[in-house]
This record gives structure tokens, sequence and C-alpha cells, in this order.
């Protein structure tokens, strides 16, 4: 195979890829489209609670098709600088607000006073896909803890978990486990996003986890570009 004929097949491949993205999201938009339609159709007012939580859903998924169209430029859409952690993690939880009721999961935030040298942006919308996921697989009345330790900001929740058989393959492209399958809102690009944001802004994201016991996930950042607030 010549260089013009691996080129040609090459494009091929990525616009198929595209054309299969494009056919799993608008599946799963469809998915909060057809509730409302039904509310409505059964009813005379649609609780407005239901209305925002299938709203932020939409909203969700259109952001992971467009940070998905994003990553092939990613180095031309970065500007590093030193953040406020607590601060990034605290706007994320309250873009997740309506999800964060809906589910009835409560976040515990203790995070002290660090500065991390990352890319706003990029690193909130790593970590919104991590809470994401938290909140997804918790159980109601539940919490989700968000604390930083050792260079390493955790995120546990304490719901389903995942199973050993399905970790070593969490962070593929499109790959839902037994989770997914179960879950209307799954499809298996969150993890990998953020495994790709994650290598770019030098992060190292591992996740441990057992089944009726919850997730862990450990966000590590690089300890040359930490700052620490004294008080």
């Amino acid at each position: 195979m010549n260089k013009a004929q691996a080129d040609n097949r090459q494009l091929i491949e990525a616009f198929k890829e595209r054309q299969d993205y494009l056919t799993l999201w608008s599946h799963e938009m469809k998915t909060p489209l057809t509730t409302l339609t039904l509310a409505a159709e059964n009813n005379t007012v649609v609780p407005s609670d239901l209305v925002s939580e299938k709203a932020d859903l939409l909203t969700y998924h259109i952001e992971q098709l467009l940070t998905i169209d994003r990553l092939a430029d990613f180095n031309k859409d970065l500007y590093f600088e030193y953040i406020s952690l607590s601060t990034c993690v605290t706007d994320v939880v309250k873009q997740n607000t309506s999800y964060f009721l809906s589910h009835k999961v409560v976040p515990i935030i203790t995070l002290p006073e660090v500065m991390v040298l990352s890319d706003q942006k990029w690193l909130c919308v790593m970590l919104r896909q991590l809470i994401s996921n938290a909140i997804k697989y918790s159980p109601q009345n539940s919490r989700i803890a968000l604390t930083f330790d050792d260079h390493t900001l955790w995120i546990k929740d304490f719901g389903v978990g995942i199973s050993q058989s399905d970790l070593p393959r969490i962070f593929d492209q499109g790959f839902t486990g037994k989770n997914g399958r179960l879950n209307n809102e799954a499809t298996g690009m969150g993890l990998y996003i953020v495994q790709r944001i994650a290598a770019i802004l030098d992060i190292q994201v591992t996740i441990q986890s057992h089944q009726q016991k919850g997730t862990s996930v450990a966000v590590q950042f690089n300890p040359k570009k930490l700052k620490y607030n004294k008080l």
C-alpha cells in the first residue's frame, strides 16, 4: 500500500468514526427528549425539575460531542495558568446542581487552597465528566466526597461500583461495560475523553472500585505544577 492509498484509507476510517459518533449521540440525545415528550402527552403540566434534569442531560451530551470534535486540534486550544482547584471543583458542582438534586446525591467538598498550573476550561471539562459519572452510578440519599491529599484530588462515590473484569477497559473508546448497558445515559466515551485530556494536561487519572461499595477516582497532579496558599 503506497502513501496515497494509506492516507485515503485513514480519511475513510476517520469519516466512518465520525459518523459512528454522530449516530451514537443522536440516539443518546433522543432519550431525554422522548421522556419529556411522553410527560407532556400524559400531563398538562410537566414538573420543572424533570425539564431541568433532561435539559441538563441534553446539554451534557452536546458538550461531549463538541469535546470529541475538538480533541483533534486539542493543542491549539490550550492556555496554561495557575488556577484555584477549589474554585474549579465548586464551579463544576454548581453546573451539576440539577443532576445532584434529581439523583438525590449530596457533594461533600473538603479541599485546601491549592493552585494548579493547568488549562481551566479543559480541566473543568475533565472534572465534570468524572463528577457526572459519580452521580450517575450513586444510589439516592448518598454522598460524593471530594478531597485532596498528596498532590491528588479524590472523587469518591458509594454507588454500584465497577466489576473487576471491566476495570482494565474503562478508558477504552466506546466501552460502556456492564453498568453502562444497564444505564440509558452511558455513551462509553466519557472516560476516554478524560484520559485524552489528562494526558495533555500532565495529569494521571486512576480508578479503584469494588462492586456495591463504590468507586474512588484519583486525579494526580504533577507536584511541580502545584502551589499551596499558606494561611
